[in-house]
């Protein structure tokens, strides 16, 4: 026995329209003409907006038939012009684009959105674009950028009381802050938006607070907690079979269990987010995961497979304009290259690298870029660039430290330790030198043996 939800008739019907029209033809005339003269006026905004429905219905599922659906909707809006149906088509073939990562394309669609709704007047349709458009600038690492757009979206959603749009522009900001290390203010936003989603029901805001929180335990290195929430947004997305954030979550699940070296678990997770990723052409996470793949065949001293790989996910990143990740995959290439005993060639890697991490302001990377730097120096005998790059990294390392942010995941599962956190701290500045120059002690030995 075969079951249909609502949702798939409605889908279907709104199929139907469109090949068919309304109603069947009688001779002489077409379906536009009688869906005219039956409704009284013209029938190809109607199209678009069944077409624009279409579009929103397979968002997450199809980005591409979304946008090919949105364009027609363009189409018919346009030649009635049907203006608030050309809004929201643009809009659409915007988040069709976004989703392919083509930012670029979905930037020129929600700017010409944006500027029809402000004419129009439609508030909810301004602040949806403001946010969209924050996205993509946070996506490049123009977070000040970002945060201005979000700033006024969310203003606009207060005064309209809508809580479902201000939860969605809450979450991008929560990931800048995530970024930023801010973990307190971070969970605080979360926890804010996600009551919202709860009383407004909004299943699928829902299960994207719990990817995020699994970011932020991510972040700090809480990665069984981070694998818990990501194999919960798992089910949900792909229970209502919303294939970008699966493609995400399991590239989110394969990085998890690369860092815990469950090798064989990240692998197929990764693999499986490959393979979902191609299918609906998400790039984003299809480079998430060739990049965490790239690590795991370095793991096996399998150098050129994972150069190759991580070629592939830069050349995603530089196309995207997403600085962040560029500069964690260059990051990687040098480390490859170090553990192949090319050094000069390695230090040109971190060198770029960093100024990336520098130039977008994420002070983790940028910890790690110095760090991989100092090594390479110091494999090269260029002590005093060394030294130079010493002392960024422990002034760097000296600042996370003082105003490090750790106790705002360990107040949803690990309360009982907050009585530890003003415990003397290590001196972490003689720890971080000593194991550099460990390392590049290592390497000489090494290399004196070859």
């Amino acid at each position: 026995m075969i079951c249909f939800s609502k949702k798939r008739f409605f889908v279907w019907g709104l199929h139907l329209l469109i090949l068919f029209g309304a109603v069947v033809p009688i001779s002489g005339q077409n379906s536009d003409q009688i869906l005219s003269e039956k409704a009284g006026k013209p029938s190809r905004s109607k199209h678009a907006k069944a077409l624009n429905q279409l579009a929103e219905s397979v968002r997450y599922s199809d980005p591409q038939q979304s946008l090919l659906y949105a364009q027609k909707a363009l189409s018919e809006a346009t030649s009635e012009n049907a203006r608030e149906e050309i809004a929201l088509a643009q809009k659409n073939i915007g988040i069709a684009h976004f989703f392919q990562g083509n930012y670029d394309t979905a930037l020129i669609a929600y700017t010409e959105a944006l500027s029809l709704y402000e004419k129009l007047g439609n508030l909810q349709g301004v602040s949806s674009c403001l946010n969209n458009i924050g996205l993509i600038l946070q996506e490049q690492g123009n977070y000040d950028q970002a945060l201005e757009k979000y700033q006024k979206s969310l203003e606009i959603d207060s005064k309209l009381q809508d809580e479902k749009a201000a939860s969605s522009t809450i979450v991008n900001i929560v990931s800048i802050l995530i970024y930023k290390n801010e973990f307190t203010q971070a969970i605080k936003q979360l926890q804010t938006a996600l009551e919202m989603d709860l009383r407004t029901n909004n299943q699928q805001g829902i299960f994207e607070k719990q990817i995020t929180l699994g970011n932020i335990h991510s972040r700090q290195g809480n990665y069984k907690e981070a694998i818990s929430c990501y194999e919960k947004a798992l089910l949900k997305s792909k229970k209502i079979n919303d294939r970008y954030n699966v493609a995400l979550c399991l590239a989110n699940l394969g990085t998890a269990h690369w860092e815990l070296k469950s090798f064989v678990k990240a692998e197929k997770y990764l693999l499986d987010a490959v393979d979902s990723s191609a299918e609906i052409n998400a790039v984003e996470p299809l480079a998430n995961a060739l990049l965490s793949l790239a690590k795991i065949t370095t793991h096996r001293n399998d150098f050129t497979k994972s150069n190759d790989l991580l070629l592939q996910a830069l050349k995603i990143y530089e196309d995207l304009g997403d600085t962040r990740n560029e500069s964690l995959a260059l990051l990687a290439i040098g480390n490859n290259l170090l553990l192949q005993r090319e050094p000069l060639k390695a230090g040109e890697y971190f060198i770029k690298s960093s100024n990336l991490a520098s130039q977008i302001g994420t002070q983790t990377e940028l910890l790690e870029c110095y760090s991989h730097l100092a090594k390479a120096y110091a494999a090269t005998a260029q002590f005093e660039k060394f030294d130079s790059i010493m002392e960024l990294h422990n002034t760097l390392l000296s600042s996370l430290i003082v105003k490090s942010d750790t106790t705002t995941t360990a107040n949803f599962h690990f309360e009982e330790n907050a009585s530890n956190s003003n415990q003397t701290k290590p001196n972490w500045l003689l720890i971080s030198a000593v194991f550099i120059f460990g390392l590049a002690s290592l390497y000489f030995i090494g290399k004196s043996k070859v």
